[in-house]
């Protein structure tokens, strides 16, 4: 198993913009991902492009199952406004064509199932910001 490369202290913390309809989920990811990423949560898919279409983020974390825009709907349109953004996928239950459409036409970097470790989505986070490189 590939071990997580750490940031440097002085380096700047990678934006990650973390998006799920579930805002418990989203305070768990925020205490567990802030001292590592500069953290802008989203409780849906169209604030979501909205912010992707203003601001500039290194990394898109999303949930699939969403009111509205599905996390695969939302990768497929961040691939159009942010095309160098990785994007990964958390995916609770999630059926295969909307698994297809994200890995297709929404160029996820990874899909992640949810439940999952603090370390395990530490390291898919810390090898979707190094893919940019």
């Amino acid at each position: 198993m590939t071990t997580a490369t750490a940031l440097p202290s002085d380096a700047p913390r990678p934006r990650l913009l973390c998006v799920d309809d579930d805002e418990r989920l989203l305070r768990g990811l925020r205490r567990m991902l802030r001292k590592d990423y500069e953290l802008t949560l989203s409780t849906s898919g169209q604030e979501a492009l909205d912010l992707m279409a203003t601001e500039s983020f290194d990394l898109l974390l999303t949930d699939m199952r969403m009111p509205g825009i599905s996390g695969a709907e939302l990768c497929v349109a961040a691939c159009k406004i942010a095309p160098n953004t990785p994007r990964v996928l958390l995916t609770g239950y999630a059926d295969p064509e909307s698994i297809a459409l994200a890995w297709g036409s929404g160029g996820i970097f990874r899909a992640v199932d949810k439940p999952c470790s603090k370390e395990a989505l530490l390291e898919v986070l810390s090898a979707a910001a190094n893919s940019r490189d």
